[in-house]
């Protein structure tokens, strides 16, 4: 690709417009009719259990699947229309699996090559590539085999790879699956502060709905049967668990601790609840002395 073309401006300001959106492997649809519009800055969860439609979604606003009903534009141009090596500038794509995309010797060959694919020049693609490595913390691992690394450092480096070119969309597909809690939420820290500083869209797809509470400034998208079952806000959701249900999601935990402890006060009362409580702090407090 020919060098400029990293940085581009989107012709619209809406990144990505799937309009009326359906596709089909051949043998019934993965996606029925989806709709939805992201805007420049824009941060939005898609959820749903597996086989709702996830994956299929986020390959479609990445261009790397054409629908077959319906439009999707990315940054004004109709993925249908356009080879994908014009749309793909726009875009950084992490798939489920992220050793999928792993084969250079080293870690900074991996940056380096999606750098200098977009057409970034050498001194521009080296101020890149620190400037990703070290918001990632992975400067020290640079000169590693990708092969060496842990669940956790590899998410990083494909993460790196992906936004190293300042794409204008950041599309992750499941991007906490096989980590702990402790890596899941510094994770997430890093995703919302490299979408921030970057000004990168964010379409992020995942049945994990542990992380919800982390994601409250998102627009939450869930998908039932291929098909948006609800869209609004992450806060909207949390409040009203039939959103999951509905869509055969269990809530967060602690949305349904909530839903437990509120039955138990219009049984009991609220003085009963209280003492119970109480009563299980004494017994935490005298264990862990």
């Amino acid at each position: 690709m020919a060098a400029g073309v990293v940085g581009s401006s989107c012709r619209v300001e809406c990144v990505a417009r799937a309009v009326d959106t359906w596709y089909s492997y051949g043998r019934g649809y993965a996606v029925k009719g989806v709709s939805l519009e992201v805007y420049e800055g824009d941060r939005v969860v898609v959820m749903g259990t597996n086989g709702a439609g996830k994956t299929t979604l986020l390959k479609l606003l990445a261009g790397m699947l054409k629908p077959s009903k319906g439009r999707v534009y990315l940054c004004g141009y109709d993925t249908r229309e356009v080879d994908e090596s014009l749309t793909a500038r726009f875009i950084g794509y992490v798939p489920q699996n992220p050793w999928l995309l792993v084969f250079n010797p080293r870690v900074i060959d991996e940056i380096a090559f999606t750098a200098k694919n977009f057409g970034l020049d050498p001194a521009e693609a080296e101020a890149s590539i620190l400037d990703v490595a070290t918001r990632l913390d992975i400067v020290h691992i640079l000169n590693r085999s990708p092969y060496t690394l842990s669940e956790g450092e590899i998410r990083r480096v494909v993460l790196a790879s992906a936004i190293v070119h300042k794409p204008k969309l950041l599309l992750l597909d499941e991007p906490t699956a096989g980590l702990d809690n402790v890596l899941k939420d510094r994770l997430i820290e890093t995703i919302k502060s490299l979408s921030r500083d970057y000004g990168v869209a964010l379409v992020l797809a995942t049945h994990d709905v542990e992380i919800l509470p982390f994601l409250r400034d998102f627009r939450l998208v869930v998908l039932r049967d291929g098909a948006v079952a609800f869209e609004g806000s992450v806060g909207e959701a949390l409040e009203n668990p039939s959103v999951f249900y509905d869509s055969g999601l269990q809530p967060p935990v602690g949305v349904r601790i909530s839903e437990k402890l509120g039955a138990y006060i219009d049984f009991y009362g609220v003085d009963p609840v209280a003492n119970l409580l109480l009563s299980r702090k004494k017994l935490r407090d005298r264990i862990c002395r």
